[in-house]
């Protein structure tokens, strides 16, 4: 049984040393901190839509930038690479 899960690497094509299945991605505050610890590439496994995990990943701060498909051991394999790893900005309370 496939499980969907999210690879995330210091280099473009890994290794890719901490992965998250779809279900139990990490929040805003756990991702942020790993982009500013060099984990800047992303491997997304078993996952045939990622247009919905690239979503979430931008709502918890996170830009993922599609590389280009490429053929690996006979499968399709799609990577990215996080734009922007600035830790976010508090939101402002409403006065």
């Amino acid at each position: 049984m496939p499980l969907p899960q999210v690879g995330f690497g210091r280099t473009d094509g890994g290794p890719y040393e901490k992965w998250f299945l779809v279900e139990d991605l990490p929040d805003c505050a756990a991702l942020q901190a790993l982009s500013r610890d060099g984990y800047r590439y992303v491997h997304f496994c078993e996952i045939l839509d990622v247009a919905p995990i690239i979503a979430e990943l931008k709502a918890r701060g996170l830009e993922v930038v599609e590389l280009p498909r490429s053929r690996v051991w006979g499968a399709d394999r799609l990577d990215g690479r996080i734009r922007n790893h600035a830790p976010l900005r508090a939101p402002r309370r409403a006065s």
